[in-house]
């Protein structure tokens, strides 16, 4: 009696993990589906730099954490703004993304030539508007 109960509460657990996986399958697939927000605009920036551009050198990467949570800390920007890619290499930063204004732009800016070890900035980000 006790191993058949044992067996039907085992087929009970993988008839649950069957169904979740069947549930996480469809939502993957939905969402594989949609384009990212910004997917479009992405389009063409194939000799752009990226993230995986950012050299992995002491003063670089620190350089770049510190501007990263500089635009993160402020209060006044989007989460657009506060998302925005950035790269570091040899003092140079290099900002792209998209933001919500002209405004926002220049503020981002303005922080990242606050930041020390910046010598100058390259303000790729696009406005929305």
């Amino acid at each position: 009696m006790q191993s058949s109960r044992l067996i039907k509460w085992n087929n009970y657990r993988f008839l649950r993990l069957c169904a979740f996986c069947v549930c996480l399958s469809g939502i993957n697939a939905h969402a594989a589906d949609r384009d990212a927000d910004n997917t479009k605009r992405n389009q063409g920036d194939e000799n752009a730099l990226t993230p995986l551009d950012q050299p992995n050198n002491q003063t670089d990467v620190k350089t770049a954490a510190a501007l990263r949570s500089a635009i993160v800390a402020r209060d006044d920007l989007s989460a657009n703004a506060k998302n925005i890619k950035i790269i570091v290499a040899q003092g140079v930063a290099t900002l792209r993304g998209p933001v919500a204004s002209a405004a926002e732009k220049a503020n981002i800016e303005a922080v990242a030539k606050g930041i020390s070890g910046i010598t100058r900035v390259d303000n790729q980000l696009t406005t929305k508007n």
